[in-house]
């Protein structure tokens, strides 16, 4: 059992998604905090819900890649969509709703999940394949440079 964060950073595998992620692992793992607690933030809890129950989790996770792709023909730059979507405090009124993201991540995933039923009726992926698995092709074909030049501000990300 580790009991600090510096315990943790020494694990062979590296310090855990950064973020203090890592801490919260061996706090759930010890059953100081459910997974509720430890899993937090938009990007986060849709990475784990797809990757707990993917047939049925409904998420897609979307990051500063998927800004990318999702305004690769515009001119709003890379960068601000990363911004937009990496600001970690939802606002009140979509608190109140029961959402537990910021208006950029609801914006994106909608675009998103409207992408996917688009490449559907245009024959590009099957229709038994599931939001996620478009997201995720699309992030790859990103990724790798299939769809363009990659934006300089993802190179590192």
């Amino acid at each position: 059992n580790a009991t600090s964060i510096e315990e943790i950073r020494k694990v062979d595998i590296g310090y855990m998604m950064g973020n203090g992620f890592g801490w919260n692992v061996v706090r759930l793992l010890n059953g100081d905090i459910s997974i509720d607690q430890a899993v937090s933030g938009s990007k986060r809890r849709s990475f784990y819900n797809n990757g707990i129950d993917p047939e049925n989790s409904g998420h897609i996770t979307i990051d500063s890649w998927m800004g990318a792709f999702l305004t690769q023909n515009s001119s709003i730059k890379p960068e601000k969509i990363a911004a937009a979507i990496s600001k970690t405090v939802t606002p009140q009124y979509l608190s109140v709703l029961g959402l537990n993201a910021t208006p950029a991540y609801l914006l994106i995933s909608e675009a998103t999940m409207r992408a996917h039923q688009r490449a559907i009726e245009l024959g590009y992926v099957e229709d038994t394949w599931m939001p996620h698995q478009t997201q995720a092709a699309a992030w790859e074909a990103l990724r790798l440079g299939m769809l363009g030049p990659i934006p300089e501000e993802l190179l590192n990300d």
